[in-house]
């Protein structure tokens, strides 16, 4: 990762920086924000099952009738709740596992650059060696 980030930032120096930003967007984008956003939208389906069939079953809750709703719901919240771990689970069973800290040191090498840029590299080193272990 430490390796990644520094031939980042090395290429940075030579390199189109907006094509790296980009690409560190795009890492972003499809690591981190997809499956958030679909986490969070499957809670927000599952919630509006959850109202819906709760105000189509009240005339039948109101006449004292069981409905298998409870169930459900759990059934609807655990559904949304193991989208995000079993994308974890996914992302841990990559081999090698070094395949995975590519994406972590490019994104920290394009965020480095700009405080080597600015500041010496000697404050710089330590806080990206603290923030990569």
């Amino acid at each position: 990762m430490i390796l990644t980030a520094t031939a980042t930032c090395l290429l940075a120096e030579v390199w189109n920086t907006q094509l790296l930003l980009f690409g560190v967007g795009w890492l972003l984008l499809g690591f981190v924000l997809i499956p958030g956003a679909f986490a969070i939208a499957l809670y927000a389906v599952a919630l509006v099952l959850i109202v819906l069939l709760s105000l189509l079953a009240l005339p039948h809750i109101l006449r004292g009738g069981r409905t298998g709703l409870p169930g459900l719901f759990e059934d609807l919240l655990r559904l949304a709740g193991h989208v995000l771990p079993g994308y974890a689970r996914a992302l841990l069973r990559v081999r090698p596992r070094w395949i995975l800290f590519v994406p972590i040191g490019y994104v920290l090498g394009v965020l480095a650059w700009p405080l080597l840029l600015f500041f010496p590299p000697l404050l710089v080193l330590p806080l990206l060696l603290c923030v990569a272990l």
